[in-house]
């Protein structure tokens, strides 16, 4: 017989802890010491206890079940040999010391611990030594947990802010939640914020799994990144103006959108009783145009002209909110004017044409053009580089015979060098017909 054997004493048993005197003995005796119920009794006290030992069985090891709270995952014996979770055969002629990790991860959840929970009880300690007993299991408990990080997706390199249970927080936002054992799924409500940033408006649209609730509760099965989605507008111009002298031309200017990526600005014109009408696109660098077609009369008997400005974000492909003026005004005849219209007007043309004289000119040419049908009219001179240079006409017109003066001078109303121009007509009928297209030189002599 030796140490660790098991005794039977009726329907009970005992580990041997120790052999009884005389020394070397093999045979159990009065002095023989039993382990039973976590303490270390004499066998006189055992038999006492139970009746006498009726035998012995030779099992040096026994199995435990040593789990987890969830599938799978390690633990550790002797504070360092890591073994897979599950049944383990111990010595139960000693205690062995067992332990977990303070987190672990298991097919891509994570886990952090709680407490054990043994046949005796809860036992807070992660470590903590084991003396086996037949069919028992121990579970190292924990809480799972789930690494969240909130992010915008913002163009511009802006990471901007996000709202977390009520408060305003800068993104990316991370966090931690718990599942605690015995309590139910953790959730967190966030809000995606409408901002601003450098001169651009971000308004929310989904969430990256594409549903739009917002703000949202997040109930986690998983850790992982969530984005909120945005549109991009830019902020519309500032300080739009129309006007100038009375008997000018009307010039509209204003302040241009800062952000670097805001590359061009259109303007709209709207007589009191039309409807609006985009005249020209020029670059994000200009902030001002002179519109030809239109002279300022500073009376009220005169139509309301409506000058609306917008600008435009490259990296979205997206237009600001129109920004407007108004200015008292009428067509300048002397510019764009039906030719000989008591006499062509009664005659209306066959076909679409356009053609200029002078050419070569110098300070100015004259460009006509007939309309057989109702059309759009688009006319626009550009340079030998195809550099858009300005926009004479882009208006509806009834049929009839029209010319337009261009002065040689850009959107901006500034002079242009000397150089051959090519002026491109398109004329759309509103009845559906092909559109009618046809370019032409201009020869400017300064």
């Amino acid at each position: 017989m030796t140490n660790g054997d098991l005794v039977k004493f009726g329907d009970h048993a005992a580990y041997v802890a120790s052999i009884g005197n005389p020394i070397g003995t093999t045979v159990l005796n009065q002095y023989s010491t039993m382990r039973l119920r976590e303490e270390t009794v004499l066998l006189a006290d055992a038999e006492t206890e139970f009746g006498a030992a009726q035998g012995y069985y030779r099992v040096k090891t026994i199995g435990v079940t040593i789990q987890n709270s969830f599938a799978g995952g390690k633990i550790i014996l002797w504070g360092w040999i890591e073994r897979d979770a599950g049944v383990q055969s111990l010595d139960w002629s000693q205690g062995t010391p067992v332990s977990v990790g303070i987190t672990q991860q298991v097919s891509g959840r994570y886990y952090e611990y709680r407490y054990w929970n043994t046949p005796e009880g809860q036992q807070p300690d992660r470590s903590f030594t084991l003396y086996p007993r037949l069919s028992q299991t121990y579970t190292a408990t924990s809480a799972e947990y789930f690494d969240l990080t909130f992010q915008n997706s913002l163009s511009g390199g802006s990471s901007g802010t996000i709202g977390v249970e009520g408060a305003t927080r800068a993104a990316p936002f991370d966090t931690t939640l718990y599942k605690e054992p015995g309590g139910g799924q953790p959730s967190l409500t966030v809000k995606a914020i409408y901002q601003e940033h450098s001169s651009i408006q971000y308004t929310f649209t989904q969430w990256g799994d594409g549903i739009t609730t917002n703000p949202r509760s997040f109930q986690p099965t998983s850790s992982g990144t969530i984005t909120a989605n945005f549109s991009a507008k830019p902020n519309p111009p500032t300080n739009v103006a129309a006007g100038g002298s009375v008997g000018q031309c009307v010039v509209v200017s204003w302040n241009k959108n800062s952000n670097n990526s805001v590359t061009q600005n259109r303007i709209w014109r709207k007589p009191k009783h039309g409807n609006p009408v985009q005249v020209t696109t020029v670059s994000n660098d200009v902030q001002s145009w002179t519109d030809y077609d239109v002279t300022i009369t500073g009376t009220s008997s005169d139509s309301l002209f409506t000058y609306s400005v917008q600008c435009y974000y490259s990296p979205s492909g997206t237009w600001s909110d129109e920004a407007s003026a108004i200015v008292w005004a009428t067509y300048s005849p002397r510019i764009e004017m039906p030719t000989l219209p008591a006499l062509h007007q009664a005659i209306i043309p066959t076909s679409f044409s356009v053609g200029n004289y002078p050419n070569p000119f110098n300070p100015s040419t004259t460009i006509s053009y007939t309309l057989p049908k109702d059309a759009s009219i688009r006319l626009e001179v550009f340079d030998v580089m195809g550099r858009k240079v300005t926009t004479l006409v882009n208006v509806s017109r009834s049929p009839g015979y029209y010319s337009v003066v261009w002065n040689g001078t850009d959107q901006t109303g500034r002079e242009v060098s000397s150089g051959v121009y090519l002026y491109q007509f398109a004329a759309t009928p509103s009845n559906g017909d092909k559109v009618f297209k046809q370019s032409g030189k201009l020869v400017l002599t300064r």
